[in-house]
């Protein structure tokens, strides 16, 4: 998975949305395993930002820019991309 891959564009992956202001993305994925005879979904909300653009998002949202030393590298955690409403 790349940088700019979302969870919205993986394959599978229902896309709609909820009905709102001027519309919130909404997308979820449904997940069985047959041997255990389980299975749910997950899912997120909200417009799709990568590592980069998340930062300008918080630093928007608190009124003021980030410095290096309090931004998280959420890549090494396996997060490329969150998702937000605004």
């Amino acid at each position: 998975m790349t940088e700019s891959n979302s969870f919205f564009e993986r394959p599978n992956v229902n896309k709609e949305t909820i009905q709102i202001g001027a519309g919130i993305p909404f997308a979820f994925e449904s997940v069985t395993n047959s041997a255990l005879g389980v299975g749910g979904a997950y899912g997120t909300w909200g417009d799709s930002y990568d590592n980069t653009r998340l930062r300008d998002l918080v630093s928007y949202r608190r009124g003021e820019f980030l410095q290096d030393a309090d931004v998280m590298n959420l890549s090494e955690l396996g997060f490329l991309s969150q998702a937000s409403y605004s």
